[in-house]
């Protein structure tokens, strides 16, 4: 085995499939929270019309919850959007739907406020 390949297994940043497994039930909990309704559908983009029902923080909510699931699906859960670097299970505990690192979420709100 190579040495990247051995960091990138061993790396803390690096979601566990139980990890991942615990993250996508608490996103559905919240999902179906958000929109009972969703608990019957299947299709992603069925669950998002659900979704255009709601109040504006709500349906921003649940389509952020669908997208981090879509994202789970493709593979994609857990990389930063921004630098592509692997999110901590710290930050995705606390907010599973979360696209970016916190380095990269920090570098953002920073701009914004320039």
């Amino acid at each position: 085995m190579s040495a990247p390949t051995a960091r990138r297994r061993n790396s803390p940043h690096e979601l566990r499939p139980d990890q991942q497994a615990r993250l996508r039930q608490e996103l559905e909990q919240e999902l179906r929270r958000l929109v009972p309704e969703a608990r019957r559908v299947l299709d992603p983009r069925a669950r998002a019309e659900l979704a255009h029902g709601l109040g504006p923080r709500p349906r921003s909510h649940a389509l952020q919850i669908l997208e981090a699931l879509h994202r789970m699906e493709t593979g994609t859960y857990g990389r930063c959007a921004g630098c592509h670097g692997a999110i901590s299970y710290v930050r995705l505990s606390a907010i599973p739907e979360a696209r970016d690192c916190a380095e990269c979420s920090w570098s953002r709100e920073l701009s914004f406020g320039r």
